[in-house]
């Protein structure tokens, strides 16, 4: 017996997944699905490009820590991030995984103060902003879409949703 996903009924909520790859929730057919079923029209696609990044970070030293749930944690940052195996695809995906994070943390507000290591806890990395721009404080800040970070302290980091 074959179940699609898009003609599956879940009643309680309980196969509700959000992939760990892409962000996107999803309804997933059986209980030990974490991963979108399909995307781009290709069956595992986030499951396994999700495989190949865990692959690449290993290779480069990168210790991961598998957390409960996803998102993927990742507790070390190179000082030379090599992406020249990741093409242009996979680092807007990474970007536009970075902008849900922060939108998640901001929900309906315009700003919001939080810890650096709860940022990081949600999946959150620093690298892949889209500019860098001077703020208030007179230091540099990066910009993601229209989402600002400000360090204020060691560990306290200001997210601000910029006005257009």
């Amino acid at each position: 017996m074959n179940i699609k996903t898009e003609n599956f009924q879940d009643p309680r909520g309980e196969y509700r997944r959000v992939c760990p790859y892409c962000l996107q929730t999803f309804i997933a057919s059986h209980m030990n699905r974490f991963y979108c079923p399909e995307k781009n029209g290709k069956k595992n696609f986030c499951k396994n490009r999700q495989k190949r990044l865990v692959d690449e970070l290993r290779k480069c030293g990168i210790e991961l820590e598998r957390p409960e749930r996803p998102p993927l944690k990742l507790f070390f940052e190179p000082s030379v991030k090599n992406f020249r195996n990741i093409d242009e695809e996979i680092q807007d995906i990474l970007l536009n995984r970075k902008i849900k994070i922060l939108e998640k943390v901001l929900g309906e507000l315009d700003s919001e103060i939080i810890s650096w290591k709860g940022l990081q806890n949600l999946g959150f990395t620093i690298d892949d902003y889209d500019i860098i721009i001077e703020n208030e404080h007179g230091t540099r800040s990066p910009v993601y879409k229209n989402i600002q970070l400000i360090w204020l302290e060691e560990n306290k980091v200001k997210i601000i949703k910029l006005v257009n």
